[in-house]
């Protein structure tokens, strides 16, 4: 099953009195400050600079706790929005192969983080792409310090081999956000998207979270096999 593949440009639907700041996966254009809060305590104080932490000065993070398992949190997803000054320069998500993909039945995800690409931050709505097209999936839940395919495979993550080319696309997401939430209302290429709120959260508190698979099940998603 192959789905069709096409390329997305978000546009801002609605009128703002401020500019927005956009953030593509190949340049940067000019940044204007946004008006959204921050938090101080979240600044990275890191003594060696990284390649991801190059060029912004802070990250503010956002969970998404999925209600419907209060067993597992292996549905549940990260945002991360990355701040020089006040404005927004580039931003991670950590999810799953669901993101693109209508229903799953009797197998568990494929887990994966990306670049927030073509991100827009406006006064109070947030644009953004997901493209896992040349990404790599993986059989458990990628943690929160991990920003690439790459940097996965470097930590032994193992590939996730029950996988299907329609894995391997672009969504589009429109949403609204504040300086506690972020709401993504719409999703492109699927019908029935039921919204998600990503609630603010201490980078602390989310490294508390156990959002990986056990041992069994996630050699069981390792190999492919069904539950």
């Amino acid at each position: 099953m192959m789905a069709s593949i096409a390329t997305v440009c978000l546009n801002c639907n609605s009128q703002h009195s401020k500019e927005t700041v956009l953030v593509t996966n190949k340049e940067t254009k000019t940044a204007v400050p946004t008006s959204i809060p921050q938090k101080q305590e979240e600044k990275k104080d890191t003594v060696e600079t990284t390649d991801h932490e190059m060029a912004y000065t802070h990250s503010v993070y956002y969970y998404y706790k999925y209600e419907l398992d209060e067993h597992s949190r292996m549905d549940d997803n990260i945002i991360e929005l990355c701040y020089d000054g006040d404005s927004v320069v580039k931003g991670y998500f950590w999810g799953t192969s669901d993101e693109f993909d209508e229903a799953r039945e009797e197998y568990y995800p494929g887990f994966i983080v990306l670049p927030m690409e073509d991100l827009k931050v406006c006064t109070d709505s947030i644009f953004f792409v997901l493209d896992s097209r040349g990404k790599d999936y993986f059989s458990n839940c990628i943690d929160v310090s991990i920003h690439s395919c790459e940097e996965a495979k470097e930590k032994g993550y193992h590939p996730w081999l029950q996988d299907y080319d329609f894995f391997y696309d672009s969504v589009s997401y429109k949403g609204t956000i504040d300086k506690d939430t972020i709401i993504l209302i719409d999703k492109s290429k699927y019908k029935y998207y039921v919204p998600k709120k990503f609630v603010r959260t201490d980078l602390e508190d989310i490294r508390k979270i156990e959002r990986s698979l056990g041992e069994k099940e996630e050699k069981m998603n390792r190999k492919g096999q069904y539950w």
